[in-house]
């Protein structure tokens, strides 16, 4: 009866052992098709894009704030000196052209 036991137990460990190697080799296999290179975009002349844009930033206002988002970055203004409220807005810039989408203004 012993000898049986230790049989299934080494039986179930070499049974272990090679399921572990096919899981190994099937994760290697699959790690080899990914393509982790890092990929350069270059911006080509006939793309959009743009190469200097003025945001129109009210006086006595500042940026705060910068947040990219995919292709649009969204730019909190504030007061430079006391709380202005025309100040407190967002201004939403899509990154591709850079013309402003839209803007968030807080209302008193």
């Amino acid at each position: 009866m012993v000898q049986a036991l230790k049989a299934l137990v080494i039986g179930m460990g070499i049974l272990i052992a090679i399921g572990m190697s096919v899981l190994g080799y099937g994760i290697y296999q699959k790690a080899k098709e990914l393509d982790l290179s890092p990929k350069k975009t270059v911006l080509k002349s006939n793309q959009g894009g743009f190469k200097e844009k003025t945001l129109p930033i009210p006086p006595g206002c500042r940026m705060i704030e910068m947040k990219p988002d995919g292709s649009r970055l969204y730019v909190r203004l504030g007061s430079e000196s006391s709380p202005n409220r025309k100040c407190m807005m967002i201004l939403v810039v899509d990154t591709e052209s850079g013309e402003i989408i839209g803007s968030l203004k807080t209302a008193p």
